[in-house]
């Protein structure tokens, strides 16, 4: 009897996939996979993160797609974009059933992905994704510093004013929590 359904980002399966120390957890998972009582739900944006790594270590590449593969069981999520077409064509929300790739497309997809140089070329706009985040992410900064509050501060007391408020973050989140209340 199935009662859980779980959809790893890529930070996540990672952390699970390629550390030691998570090992026993991801074995776990795996058992309770086969049981029945999870089930884990694949996504082509983890897929997409993940292609990343092929161009920089195949082996590790290889060994996390082959553990992913193996917990999602051909259960994988299509793109967002085809499910928003879908729904417009269908004029109703997806089930959770029609919102899954079928096992045909899930096998090509995975097979074409064990080809670390084919999964770039499937995901190579991922590259260029990253890039132009990096620079929005340059720009935001550039126009933080331009705040008149930054004009008189130097980088020091800037970086000093980041630590303290890293420092304040957990008793700030909660206080920002039970403000919502």
């Amino acid at each position: 009897m199935l009662f859980m359904r779980i959809i790893f980002d890529n930070n996540a399966f990672a952390y699970l996939a390629q550390r030691r120390e998570w090992v026993d957890t991801l074995i776990k998972l795996k058992h309770l996979s086969k049981e029945s009582q999870i089930q884990v739900i694949g996504t082509c944006t983890l897929l997409r993160e993940l292609s990343g790594l092929a161009l920089s270590d195949v082996e590790m590449y290889l060994t996390t797609l082959s553990q992913y593969q193996e917990l999602v069981s051909g259960k994988i999520l299509m793109p967002a974009l085809d499910a928003l077409v879908k729904e417009g064509q269908e004029l109703r929300p997806l089930s959770f059933e029609g919102s899954l790739l079928d096992e045909e497309k899930v096998e090509n997809f995975l097979y074409n992905l064990r080809d670390p140089s084919l999964a770039h070329e499937l995901f190579g706009e991922t590259g260029s994704l990253k890039a132009e985040y990096h620079s929005s992410m340059e720009r935001a900064v550039q126009k933080m510093f331009a705040l008149p509050e930054f004009h008189a501060a130097n980088a020091f007391e800037i970086g000093m004013g980041y630590k303290e408020w890293f420092q304040r973050f957990p008793s700030s989140l909660q206080d920002w929590f039970v403000h919502l209340f």
